[in-house]
């Protein structure tokens, strides 16, 4: 049950062969089992969750859905505001700050019927890539105790990749979403910003807007995120006030295409085992019949040194 897929506990919901007390139950065993070795969760709302789903069942019975995510368990990422809870990013100074409010995220998500089974650990102010948090443990790879996790969506990538989550909702500004799910092995979605609401993320920054935060998702399946997107839209209408950038999806044209392609950057070069896969997809389009093209771009040195001093044009003194 653990290793189903979105639309299969949708469809199993929604057809009786499956209860959200059922679900709810198995991913809070495998919690159990999985937190003492992974640590991906800072809290975990076992009684709360188990109570919302056998009130999921009986408004089923009713036929009283409250949403498309009736009784489907997910988790949040710890820097989301909940009401009644800090958000601490792993910052001592913030661990007695409670909020009165839930971000809008998950006000939606909660709107939409989803139980949320608990919040998932950050890197302390979420600037790292380990998953260590001073505050509440260092998150660990499920596959691996000597690779690290990525960050800052730590504690959600492990949580999927353990299946001790079926869907997490995390945040990205420069990759926060993509690298843990890269490095723990899942699936992590950045939408286009503003894309879906960001009102109550907390980001390590606070008041750094040229390079904005997006809220996004991981999942073991870009199908389950990309359902996940259509539900949202569906749901809210236009979600977003970009007329122009509604969510969609899009076939990609069956006819020859140009594509650029970059192997090394010249700063970090990939491994062998990655620069393998490229080139090995690099001759598989071009057997396709596309035409490849040698992307050549400006220093990376020079986009890393402007990325850098965006972030920390105030010295990163709301860290202090």
């Amino acid at each position: 049950m653990i290793n189903y897929s979105l639309r299969e506990i949708r469809g199993g919901l929604e057809s009786g062969s499956l209860s959200s007390t059922e679900i709810v139950e198995a991913y809070l065993d495998r919690i159990q089992q999985t937190q003492p070795v992974v640590n991906a969760y800072t809290e975990v709302f076992d009684q709360e969750a188990i109570e919302l789903a056998k009130l999921r069942d009986r408004q089923r019975k009713r036929g009283e859905i409250v949403g498309p995510l009736h009784g489907v368990p997910i988790s949040i990422k710890e820097n989301y505001q909940m009401e009644g809870m800090p958000v601490t990013q792993g910052l001592d100074s913030l661990k007695d700050k409670t909020y009165d409010r839930d971000a809008d995220i998950v006000k939606m998500f909660k709107d939409m019927g989803a139980i949320i089974l608990g919040r998932t650990n950050v890197p302390q102010a979420m600037v790292a890539m380990d998953g260590s948090n001073p505050l509440f443990g260092k998150s660990q790879n499920p596959w691996s105790q000597d690779h690290v996790t990525g960050g800052s969506s730590s504690g959600e990538a492990c949580a999927v990749a353990a299946s001790a989550s079926l869907l997490g909702v995390g945040s990205d500004l420069g990759g926060s979403l993509r690298f843990p799910a890269a490095f723990c092995g899942v699936t992590g979605y950045k939408p286009t910003q503003n894309a879906i609401p960001n009102y109550g993320f907390h980001g390590a920054n606070r008041g750094q807007n040229l390079i904005p935060a997006q809220a996004g998702f991981i999942s073991k399946s870009s199908k389950d995120i990309a359902e996940v997107m259509e539900l949202i839209r569906i749901e809210q209408g236009q979600m977003n006030s970009m007329e122009t950038f509604p969510y969609r999806e899009k076939e990609i044209p069956r006819k020859k295409l140009r594509i650029g392609v970059l192997e090394d950057d010249g700063f970090i070069s990939p491994s062998e085992g990655n620069r393998r896969v490229f080139l090995e997809t690099v001759e598989f389009l071009k057997k396709s019949g596309h035409e490849i093209v040698d992307y050549k771009h400006q220093s990376t040195h020079e986009f890393l040194e402007i990325y850098l001093k965006a972030l920390s044009a105030d010295g990163l003194a709301t860290l202090k």
